[in-house]
């Protein structure tokens, strides 16, 4: 199926679609996994032995990844999770991805794999890029800031976005509908015993996701603008020549730029997360907004770090406690990374 898809795309005969090996320690391809219906293939095409990613998913696996959820085995959580998929970003994730990339701005192209095409075959969906060749180097937090800075300073107060680009943003009556689930998830994450949470702390989590519609709501009328969604170290590269790239916007969003952020700060390897590193990551990032041309005020901005923050923990850290309960280091190490940018949250907001 996908060498006809590929065939039908580029006009050319099977036979002219040559399979590569791909060096998954030097690729943006480094991922290749057959898990949840995922596969990542690279192929070279034509006369001319164009260069593409194919990144093909099966739409059944999100039922796969929904069993995942069920560690205990309680069929009623499993259900809950089965009526309220639309409250996963990855339904309809492929979709979101290639129009994210086929519409994403000229100004911010270089940071981003170059779409050639996309194409759904029954419950199969296909994604299509050029490849390039990615170095193994660290990636450095100020070409990391530059980037967030220009994405969400082209889109913010941007709405219409959110359709064009099929971004995730839950309606009011999904998070409502979805409540039940959510304060399940939440449970379950603090119950995994990977880091301890105080009873105050808990009770404020299960408060949020009681409420989830008022907050987000709230949230709403604030700096709005495309997140990426899931902005760690593991969807960023350098290419060869130097560019940032990054990738995999399966879990593209439209809400509070403090998202990806977080997002970065929670999952990359810092060794520690101090006060001042947070602090100045944040203020620097406002700056560089600045810089962009979008009038960022500092405090505004940063009132809405409590409320990312368990944004954040029912959208991520709880979905990651879930799919990861039998790898309990990285695990605790996100947890634990969540919970010290927590601590810091009223000296950071009062103090910014």
């Amino acid at each position: 199926m996908i060498l006809k898809t590929i065939s039908d795309m580029f006009a050319v005969d099977t036979k002219d679609i040559e399979a590569v090996d791909i060096n998954i320690n030097n690729s943006v391809s480094n991922k290749i996994s057959n898990d949840g219906g995922l596969s990542i293939f690279r192929f070279k095409i034509g006369e001319n032995r164009k260069d593409i990613v194919v990144k093909v998913k099966n739409a059944d696996a999100i039922n796969k990844y929904i069993n995942m959820f069920n560690v205990n085995k309680e069929d009623k959580f499993i259900d809950m999770c089965l009526q309220n998929l639309d409250i996963f970003e990855f339904t309809d994730s492929y979709k979101r991805e290639s129009e994210v990339l086929k519409n994403i701005d000229a100004r911010l192209q270089r940071y981003t794999p170059v779409f050639i095409g996309s194409a759904e075959r029954g419950k199969t969906n296909t994604l299509i890029s050029e490849y390039f060749e990615a170095t193994a180097e660290r990636v450095f937090d100020e070409d990391v800031l530059i980037f967030l800075s220009k994405l969400h300073a082209v889109y913010f107060n941007r709405p219409d976005i959110v359709e064009e680009m099929g971004l995730y943003c839950p309606t009011q009556a999904t998070l409502c509908s979805a409540k039940p689930l959510l304060s399940g998830m939440i449970r379950t994450a603090l119950d995994s015993k990977s880091v301890e949470f105080s009873d105050e702390l808990r009770g404020e989590l299960i408060e949020f996701a009681d409420n989830i519609d008022a907050y987000i709501a709230d949230m709403q009328k604030s700096y709005m603008t495309l997140n990426h969604g899931d902005f760690s170290y593991r969807n960023i590269c350098y290419k060869t020549n130097g560019d940032l790239c990054v990738y995999d916007w399966e879990l593209a969003r439209h809400c509070h730029p403090l998202f990806d952020l977080i997002t970065y700060m929670c999952y990359d390897d810092h060794d520690t997360i101090t006060k001042s590193y947070v602090k100045d990551f944040l203020k620097s990032y406002c700056n560089l907004v600045r810089e962009s041309g979008f009038k960022m005020d500092d405090k505004e901005f940063i009132k809405a770090l409590d409320v990312n923050l368990k944004h954040f923990f029912v959208f991520r850290v709880v979905y990651t406690t879930l799919i990861n309960n039998t790898i309990p280091r990285p695990l605790s190490n996100l947890l634990s990374r969540w919970l010290k940018l927590y601590n810091m949250t009223d000296d950071l907001i009062k103090n910014f």
